[in-house]
């Protein structure tokens, strides 16, 4: 037959060791939740109060153990304000040097869980991020001068698809929410090949993905990228002009 005080103090260990992995659970669940969406604000909240039982559920287990009788003010005060309620039953239970000691610990797998919370929220940003990977930007160049197409046009295309490929990035926001759509996006590129600007020309019915579709042509000009601009595609003014409609869909 199992010892009884062994099964406790068995039991109290497995409820303090689960403390710190609903940190962790919450820190993942962090990087998920956006703004307005319910179901991930309710799955936030039923991790918080599955925390909130766990430490409730230690109380009742240490008060069992220790033969410390559970007043129902005190039972309140650790399900509602177990920061409060926890260390004066602590030094009710133990006395003052045992109640010392055991708060030093509490804070200590306190200050644990809060680790773990921050180890979670960095899991879980990198997982989002990796996934941002497996989201495919689909880029169709059709790009467009004053004049009609020319032998250039193919070549400068592939170098357009390739650099647009390698550099722009699928939205987490829009990612998480499952938006896609095709932005039109006029590129203005200086003869020397430079990228000179980018404006929306029409939008794909989404913020975001109309931001990143803009916002690539920036950082491509910021870190001096250029294009190898055919002879025959250098408009007599200096600039040419591209539209270039990009599609962001999400890979099954």
């Amino acid at each position: 037959m199992a010892d009884p005080v062994k099964t406790l103090r068995a039991s109290t260990r497995l409820v303090l060791s689960a403390i710190p992995l609903t940190g962790l659970l919450l820190g993942v669940l962090s990087q998920f939740i956006r703004p307005g969406q319910v179901h991930g604000y309710l799955l936030f909240a039923l991790c918080g109060f599955m925390q909130t039982f766990l430490i409730f559920l230690w109380y009742r287990l240490d008060a069992q153990k220790r033969g410390f009788h559970r007043s129902r003010l005190m039972n309140t005060g650790i399900a509602g304000i177990a920061t409060l309620a926890l260390p004066y039953y602590l030094f009710r239970s133990r006395g003052f040097l045992g109640g010392l000691a055991a708060t030093a610990l509490a804070v200590l797998l306190f200050l644990v869980t809060l680790l773990m919370m921050v180890v979670g929220a960095a899991g879980g940003y990198l997982v989002r991020h990796s996934a941002v990977e497996a989201a495919a930007v689909n880029v169709t160049t059709t790009p467009t001068s004053q004049s009609k197409a020319l032998p250039g046009e193919v070549e400068l295309n592939r170098q357009i698809e390739l650099l647009l490929s390698n550099n722009i990035r699928y939205p987490l926001d829009a990612q998480h929410h499952g938006r896609e759509g095709t932005a039109l996006v006029k590129v203005y590129v200086l003869r020397s090949g430079q990228i000179s600007r980018a404006e929306l020309v029409r939008s794909s019915g989404d913020a975001d993905l109309d931001a990143e579709a803009v916002a690539v042509w920036a950082r491509l000009k910021a870190e001096g990228k250029k294009l190898q601009v055919p002879d025959e595609f250098k408009p007599g003014r200096g600039e040419l002009t591209l539209q270039l409609p990009v599609a962001f869909s999400l890979a099954e």
